[in-house]
């Protein structure tokens, strides 16, 4: 009889031009990997403009797990799509610092809610509306238009 390895996977969700990857497994080498090609796969076939890595229910993490997850996030920013870290948990925090590993140029937020508030911030259709915006400001200012009350 041959025993099968099972791979378990990590869920991968688009919402809102966002993939949201949450991280609910232990986190080994042939996961990682798996998870790495699911990943990118998923941004590749997909018109995403950002990817958030769920990591709340991640208790422990050595420097290995975070080096994987870090070239999957420079990956993915690679493709295009912004990547943000999300709900990292107060001890892997510690550790990754006492580990003395670079976390320079990550993105990351609390929760779930604040990394979508600070894609929404970053969102091209914000930017669209200040660049009109300005642009009138500029047409008004070139047109004389002080909106002061004439005497």
């Amino acid at each position: 009889m041959v025993e099968r390895n099972h791979l378990q996977r990590v869920a991968l969700q688009v919402t809102n031009r966002c993939l949201i990857a949450t991280i609910q497994i232990d986190l080994d080498d042939a996961t990682l990997a798996q998870f790495q090609k699911d990943l990118l796969s998923a941004v590749h076939q997909s018109d995403v403009t950002a990817v958030i890595l769920d990591l709340s229910t991640v208790k422990i993490m050595d420097s290995y797990e975070f080096a994987a997850i870090r070239r999957t996030v420079d990956m993915v920013t690679m493709m295009g799509p912004k990547a943000i870290l999300v709900g990292l948990q107060p001890g892997v925090v510690s550790a990754l610092v006492d580990l003395d590993l670079s976390l320079e140029g990550l993105l990351t937020a609390l929760n779930l809610e604040d990394a979508l508030r600070l894609l929404d911030a970053d969102s091209p259709q914000e930017e669209e509306l200040s660049e009109e915006a300005d642009a009138a400001e500029e047409s008004n200012a070139d047109s004389g238009d002080t909106n002061l009350d004439k005497e």
